[in-house]
């Protein structure tokens, strides 16, 4: 299975470029260079959630890639978390309260109607393999809460984010650093009723990166100028950055609070990389351009095509459930574009 991982790797550095000495990608944080960015997770995370379906063997091949899946865990998502804070912040930035009067349709009822057509399917996919669960469930599956066989927590983190981003910038009259502190303060809140309920951490501890892209949105020009004045203080800064998430990363077992430090000293490191190391990569961008769809989706042909035994065979398994993804993901897009018209969530 590692041949798998080095194949990404290729792909990846397909396109690739470093800039000169001295010179930085000034459009690091542009929609495309965070898409090809966002590509490469969510082909891991593919990867991560096909290895939910599969036995490894014993082999070095899959040992390896047992490790390297179980060593990032979490990080796979930070990307996703962080550009979407920042993204949102700059949208404020330019467009102040009419944007943020916007959230309640265009972004939490656009999620929340894209995903329960998602649950919906894999209601109906449950049910033609005879696999059923209680009212209860189910109707907890659509709010994100519980699960169906789809993934379901960064969805309801998602839900959440932009409900408290939509509660802090009203009652913050668009001040920005207030909206920002009042989003953090229902952020800690949120991780820690989560906690008190007895979440698996994976549902929340990653969430800070959130913020923190909101924040950075606001640093940025002082932090570019002190980051990118020269090769010298880039070097200096990435190894200090780097420094501190392979220690923070020793303790990610410990609890909450290091995994989330080292969450945001990960996606640090990956935004100072990539003002460095331009990723433009056809194949990347286009799974960036749609990781919502791709990533709550992807379980489907996994499931279906388990439920037939093809599981057995990894590669085949593989090369199937990524291959029906992909147009199923882009299918499900096309698709919604109407609704989202009607709807106004686009």
């Amino acid at each position: 299975m590692v041949i798998i991982l080095f194949l990404l790797l290729a792909i990846t550095l397909c396109g690739t470029t470093i800039c000169s000495p001295n010179q930085f990608n000034s459009d690091y944080l542009s929609k495309d260079n965070t898409a090809a960015i966002n590509g490469i997770f969510v082909v891991l995370v593919f990867l991560r959630h096909f290895s939910q379906y599969i036995v490894l063997s014993d082999s070095l091949g899959d040992s390896l890639f047992f490790e390297f899946n179980g060593y990032l865990g979490q990080l796979l998502v930070t990307t996703f978390l962080f550009y979407s804070g920042y993204g949102i912040m700059c949208s404020i930035q330019a467009k102040g309260s009419s944007y943020v009067n916007t959230i309640p349709r265009k972004r939490i009822l656009g999620v929340w109607v894209h995903f329960a057509i998602a649950v919906l399917l894999f209601l109906i996919c449950n049910l033609i393999f005879g696999k059923t669960y209680d009212i209860k469930t189910v109707l907890l599956a659509f709010a994100g809460w519980t699960s169906i066989g789809n993934s379901n927590w960064y969805i309801f983190a998602t839900l959440f984010l932009y409900l408290f981003v939509f509660a802090a910038f009203k009652i913050s009259k668009s001040r920005k650093v207030i909206g920002l502190l009042i989003t953090s303060v229902l952020v800690t809140a949120f991780v820690l009723v989560q906690i008190k309920a007895d979440r698996p951490q994976y549902c929340f501890n990653t969430i800070a990166c959130y913020p923190f892209g909101m924040l950075f949105a606001l640093i940025k020009p002082k932090a570019e100028k002190f980051l990118f004045k020269n090769d010298i203080t880039y070097s200096l800064s990435l190894f200090v950055v780097f420094s501190l998430f392979v220690f923070s990363f020793g303790y990610i077992k410990n609890g909450v609070f290091f995994h989330s430090i080292s969450s945001v000293l990960f996606v640090i490191l990956l935004v100072i990389i990539s003002a460095k190391i331009k990723f433009k990569n056809g194949f990347l961008s286009l799974m960036g351009s749609h990781v919502f769809s791709i990533y709550i989706l992807q379980r489907i042909p996994m499931m279906v095509f388990s439920s037939f035994g093809i599981n057995k065979n990894i590669y085949v398994f593989l090369i199937l459930s990524f291959l029906a993804t992909i147009p199923l993901a882009l299918i499900f897009d096309k698709l919604m574009l109407p609704l989202d018209k009607k709807l106004k969530i686009k």
